[in-house]
């Protein structure tokens, strides 16, 4: 719990961060103004894009910012990986996870599941292993209440099934009103204050 809450504080300081320094002419860009951001909220941090679109992009900056953690994205089209999570500023030599991003904006818990699940077999085509998926929804019918009652609702199935079969390890859900994580088929929650 005590790690998303931090994860939490840390996601609102990067946004409200990056708005500053644009605000404040530092930074005329969203482009610099991340580098700043994140350097600002931990010290030692890069971010580098790799071959993620522009939204994956953001998401992946989210991601970052939530984690306390560095992040080098992939190459374009690789398989079942968007890049990975690391400590450090420089090459990513001390990776703690090998990251996938998906995000929607409608179609509810279920569309979160199908998402989960064409992840998880495309990660398993491409023969991956501990990945952590990182789904963010903004579909306003989506709440941490509402994700938490669909897991409890499907049992040891649906999503506490996908992070138990070894291709994807934990699964940490974005919703408008806080975060949701799934690993070892235990479920943390905490909402936005």
């Amino acid at each position: 719990m005590e790690v998303l809450k931090q994860g939490l504080q840390r996601l609102e300081n990067f946004g409200q961060l990056a708005k500053n320094f644009i605000a404040e002419g530092k930074a005329n860009l969203a482009v610099a103004a991340t580098p700043m951001a994140i350097d600002a909220l931990f010290g030692s941090g890069s971010f580098h894009a790799g071959g993620l679109n522009p939204t994956e992009t953001e998401f992946a900056k989210e991601v970052s910012a939530f984690e306390g953690l560095s992040f080098q994205g992939s190459t374009r089209g690789a398989q079942g990986l968007d890049g990975f999570l690391y400590q450090g500023n420089f090459a990513p030599t001390n990776i703690k996870e090998a990251v996938e991003l998906q995000q929607n904006s409608s179609g509810g818990e279920r569309r979160i599941l199908e998402d989960a699940e064409n992840h998880e077999y495309s990660a398993a085509q491409a023969d991956r292993k501990n990945l952590s998926l990182y789904i963010k929804t903004t579909d306003k019918n989506v709440t941490v209440q509402s994700v938490n009652k669909f897991i409890s609702d499907w049992g040891d199935g649906g999503l506490r099934r996908l992070v138990n079969k070894g291709t994807i390890k934990q699964i940490t859900i974005f919703t408008q009103n806080g975060v949701v994580r799934i690993e070892k088929g235990h479920i943390t929650s905490i909402e936005k204050q």
